[in-house]
């Protein structure tokens, strides 16, 4: 089992039913019982005046990730084909139980920003609409996954 040993208890409990092979744990607006005793982790600004808190805590090896502003394609049953990048907004790396935290305006519809993640040996990359919209609305613990 991998150890989180700094991570807030609250944090720690939250991800105790988490996939084997989940990438990254991803939790909207978290509340101030897990975020306070992590406040000395900056803020990375996703969009200007964000209304939301997103927190990422790094899970499965290093991994890659971005935040790309765009617009996404959609299949008929509303699920994402694609997403066509206009701008990359955040580009870095999260370790293996390193939190971040993002701000940023979730939208209820469609999505304006999308993560996209991926394992060092991948060549294709994981990707995440950030939106309320069905089936990207994220409610409790979440935890993001790759590819087999």
């Amino acid at each position: 089992m991998r150890s989180s040993g700094f991570l807030p208890p609250t944090l720690e409990n939250a991800m105790t039913g988490e996939p084997e092979k989940s990438l990254i744990f991803y939790w909207r607006d978290p509340p101030t019982k897990v975020t306070e005793p992590l406040s000395v982790i900056p803020m990375n600004a996703l969009e200007p005046n964000g209304q939301n808190k997103l927190l990422l805590v790094g899970r499965w090896y290093e991994t890659d990730i971005q935040f790309s502003v765009g617009t996404p394609v959609l299949n008929d049953d509303g699920t994402q084909q694609s997403w066509i990048s206009e701008k990359v907004v955040y580009e870095g790396k999260i370790k293996i139980n390193e939190p971040m935290f993002f701000s940023l305006t979730i939208p209820e519809d469609t999505a304006r920003v999308c993560l996209f993640m991926k394992r060092p040996w991948d060549v294709s990359w994981f990707t995440w609409s950030i939106t309320d919209q069905a089936p990207f609305y994220v409610s409790g613990d979440t935890f993001l996954t790759g590819g087999s």
